[in-house]
């Protein structure tokens, strides 16, 4: 097989299959993936109707709010900093 490019990033590689598409690098597999998911809303009626329900019950239902909250007391345990104290000390240092 002749060597192409890849989808995404442009590098030449010789393919495994003539399916082959996309790197094994993160940003190749991201595109790869929004690729996938572009196409799956696009031609499965079903799957964008359940994908828009899922959302709307994750958004409404507080789970969101109580994830986010979740992580953030995660982080600053972690790192013993306060994300939103130390982007306003980043932004005002002297």
């Amino acid at each position: 097989m002749e060597r192409i490019p890849y989808a995404y990033c442009n590098e030449f590689f010789t393919p495994r299959n003539r399916k082959q598409k996309f790197c094994n690098k993160a940003d190749c597999q991201k595109a790869r993936k929004v690729a996938w998911l572009r196409n799956k809303m696009a031609t499965d009626s079903d799957y964008e109707a359940d994908q828009k329900l899922s959302h709307k019950k994750w958004t409404v239902s507080g789970l969101r709010t109580a994830f986010l909250t979740l992580v953030k007391q995660k982080q600053e345990r972690l790192t013993g900093v306060n994300p939103k104290l130390e982007s306003l000390r980043k932004t005002v240092s002297i």
